[in-house]
């Protein structure tokens, strides 16, 4: 059985099953549901061989040293920015981009809202959607913490 078989065969209820033997195609038509309203057991067999196939390539993934070094430094960069902010301060992610820029390694406004979601998803900092920094000419999002009350 193929994907585009399974899929069908799910779609539809029933298609065919090809089956290679002897260096032959056979076509045979096939059920999703058995006489007894249980899955078709070719059905079940196939999904099992697809997940087993799956684990095994998922199971070849590995963070390599590198990815795992890209992770550390992010949460060492999100630690460090939570840690500047003040009460009743908001920032843009440029202000705190230039911050956090150093002359070995350059942190864009992207890496910094992306750095900050965890923390905005625990409430440690809220975003403030339409904030206009002093001299700006348009509105951007701001992030501060939040206030009490």
């Amino acid at each position: 059985m193929t994907q585009r078989e399974l899929y069908t065969l799910i779609l539809k209820g029933e298609g065919t099953n090809t089956v290679t033997a002897d260096g032959k195609r056979t076509s045979t038509k096939i059920k999703l549901y058995g006489e007894d309203g249980e899955f078709n057991p070719a059905v079940i067999d196939y999904c099992e061989e697809q997940i087993a196939k799956l684990d095994e390539k998922n199971a070849g993934r590995k963070d390599t040293k590198s990815e795992k070094e890209k992770r550390a430094a992010n949460a060492d960069l999100a630690n460090a920015i939570y840690s500047s902010f003040e009460v009743g301060k908001t920032y843009t992610a440029t202000q705190l981009a230039e911050k956090f820029t150093t002359a070995e390694n350059k942190v864009s406004a992207q890496k910094v809202t992306a750095v900050l979601k965890p923390y905005i998803t625990d409430n440690k900092i809220v975003v403030i959607k339409g904030y206009k920094p002093e001299g700006a000419k348009s509105k951007v999002n701001g992030y501060a913490l939040p206030t009490e009350g």
